[in-house]
């Protein structure tokens, strides 16, 4: 399990970015001392969509051989924002098009 902490300014092209992006994750075994993909148990694909909304990304994500045919089980993952993203401002305040929260839409959205 590895962590990472980045320090991320919320903008419109970070949010269009993660409402198409996917993490992959390649799922090895470590008992496996041969070489090459034989040591591959399978690939996972996520979507970040979730993040968008400040919400974690959680759950059993299905692990798909290297050539994506044939089932291999499931990998339990939770993908949270260790700080929540901030809004990004420009000079003088002025709002980039974000509610109060940080979220598309106007300054003066409500919720």
């Amino acid at each position: 399990v590895r962590s990472c902490a980045l320090k991320t300014v919320r903008s419109r092209e970070l949010e269009t970015f993660l409402m198409r992006a996917e993490l992959e994750f390649e799922v090895f075994d470590d008992a496996d001392r041969s070489t090459g993909d034989s040591s591959i148990i399978g690939v996972a694909t996520v979507g970040l969509q979730e993040l968008v909304d400040g919400l974690p990304v959680e759950g059993l994500v299905p692990l798909y051989s290297a050539q994506g045919r044939q089932r291999r089980g499931d990998v339990e993952v939770l993908i949270h924002w260790y700080n929540p993203m901030v809004v990004a401002q420009p000079p003088g305040g002025a709002d980039r098009g974000m509610d109060p929260r940080g979220r598309p839409g106007t300054a003066d959205s409500q919720g």
